[in-house]
């Protein structure tokens, strides 16, 4: 039995304490006191992959966005510009107005601030093979369903970035492919939007290497510093799965300035999820950022590894790195060994919702590179004090010193 989980059903705030203390942070043991456990929700209305998707709240309930995409045939022509959104109350999907351009696009990023839906860059392919880069900003009303104009477009046209919001204020754009035609490249740009001035700024750019500079990537931003890892990194004509951890701090007297870092880890994942969890205190910066999903090598917008190994599957593992440790590896779920939490790949981001308890997951790519319209919602747990599976219990205190226990 797990000492910690014996005494926390005892009624002292010491013991709570104690239990913090036991369960001391060192490396191998990032992941053994929580675990996760899903649930399937009603499916898309149709597959789609690589797409935009976003959630919030919205009047008190929580939805899930959809922004274009790739259907399942997995072909140029599968492209588009559909989108949806998802009722987390009523467990229901309706379909929304398309994005206004007749181009289709995959790998575009999505951020929210107040109730506008910001949709950014993104690539269409055509028949011929040629690719092209957007520099749209697309802004979408959450609260009436509707299209507004068009931002200021981003100067560098992006895909495949990494994009975060700081602050509830600042949308950053970090580093991503921008190409046109057969030929592009990563790019080490940092490029800031203000959406309350719709203006864009130039952000300390990433250090100009292959450490840094990155598609496919995903990240996330915990108070002051911005954190992204994997993606795909040229190396000679490949396309090679990176394994970097960087982290850039944010000036606090001007945003704009960023120090940058990175940390060379033994993992890789491309077009995973990052989700940030605090175990202990909801509401408090997270102490953990986890990468779920995505897959261990880079591939093509069908599935198909650019080294020519052909199909690429989904990562059946998953990596989390705590941050005041400064330690990166791959997560052990309760039962104590590695837990992938959710086989799927070429996701772009996800509803967090609450204290970020659980998240919801639409669309990606399963098993054999199959285009899914799977929604699902992955919880949070501890680990049970006795046969150390799963527990459910949210991220309540007890005893809880308010309530008198």
């Amino acid at each position: 039995m797990n000492i910690c989980n014996y005494i926390m059903k005892k009624p002292s705030i010491f013991f709570f304490l104690l239990c913090i203390t036991l369960h001391g942070f060192s490396q191998g043991e990032l992941s053994s006191r929580t675990g996760f456990y899903t649930e399937e929700l009603s499916p898309m209305p149709e597959p789609v992959s690589n797409n935009a998707a976003i959630g919030t709240e919205v009047d008190g309930y929580i939805f899930y966005y959809s922004f274009g995409g790739i259907d399942s045939t997995k072909t140029y022509s599968g492209i588009h510009n559909k989108c949806w959104k998802y009722n987390d109350y009523e467990d229901v999907w309706t379909a929304l107005p398309p994005m206004p351009d007749s181009l289709g696009r995959i790998a575009a990023g999505v951020s929210v601030i107040d109730t506008i839906a910001y949709v950014i860059g993104g690539y269409h392919v055509f028949e011929d093979g040629q690719e092209l880069s957007f520099d749209d900003v697309f802004r979408f009303d959450l609260k009436n369903d509707v299209w507004l104009e068009n931002g200021t477009p981003i100067p560098v046209k992006i895909d495949d970035h990494v994009q975060v919001v700081y602050k509830d204020s600042l949308i950053y754009v970090v580093t991503g492919w921008s190409g046109s035609g057969f030929s592009g490249t990563n790019v080490a740009n940092v490029q800031i939007y203000n959406p309350a001035n719709d203006t864009w700024s130039v952000g300390t750019p990433v250090p100009n290497t292959n450490q840094y500079k990155a598609f496919g990537a995903s990240g996330i931003i915990v108070e002051d510093t911005i954190y992204y890892f994997g993606g795909a990194k040229i190396s000679g004509f490949n396309f090679l799965p990176a394994n970097e951890l960087r982290k850039g701090s944010i000036n606090l007297e001007d945003p704009s300035i960023i120090d940058w870092s990175v940390m060379t880890t033994d993992h890789t994942a491309y077009r995973s999820l990052a989700w940030p969890l605090n175990e202990f205190t909801p509401g408090a910066p997270e102490d953990f950022i986890h990468w779920i999903g995505g897959s261990a090598n880079t591939y093509n917008y069908d599935g198909i590894a650019y080294d020519g190994s052909g199909g690429v599957p989904a990562r059946d593992s998953s990596l989390i790195y705590g941050r005041f440790q400064n330690a990166f590896e791959a997560f052990i779920g309760c039962g104590g060994w590695p837990e992938g939490i959710i086989d799927r790949m070429d996701l772009r981001t996800f509803i967090g919702y609450s204290n970020r308890e659980y998240i919801i997951i639409a669309g990606g790519m399963e098993a054999d590179q199959q285009v899914t319209g799977k929604t699902t919602k992955i919880f949070q747990t501890f680990c049970s004090s006795i046969d150390d599976t799963p527990s459910n219990l949210s991220l309540r205190v007890y005893p809880s010193p308010s309530a008198g226990n």
